[in-house]
């Protein structure tokens, strides 16, 4: 074969053997986008949550308390 034959064939090669792996890169993704997006869904759900409890009544009440334990907290480290 000549030089410019050899490279050719290993392109060949090279690109059979991309496209051979083609399926499995392909189902990765589809695993990686589902867990993508069930993790965006979790997500949502806790930032849900998260606001349901800071937007609470009993929240708001203790507030202040939690604000004199955190300089409390700094008055001892101090």
């Amino acid at each position: 074969m000549k030089p410019d034959s050899d490279a050719l064939a290993a392109q060949l090669l090279e690109s059979e053997q991309r496209l051979a792996s083609m399926p499995e890169l392909e189902h990765r993704l589809e695993r990686a986008l589902a867990e993508s997006s069930a993790l965006r869904a979790e997500l949502e759900s806790t930032r849900a949550a998260l606001e349901e409890v800071t937007r609470s009544p009993s929240w708001r009440l203790t507030a202040p308390l939690r604000r004199l334990r955190g300089s409390w907290r700094k008055l001892r480290g101090a």
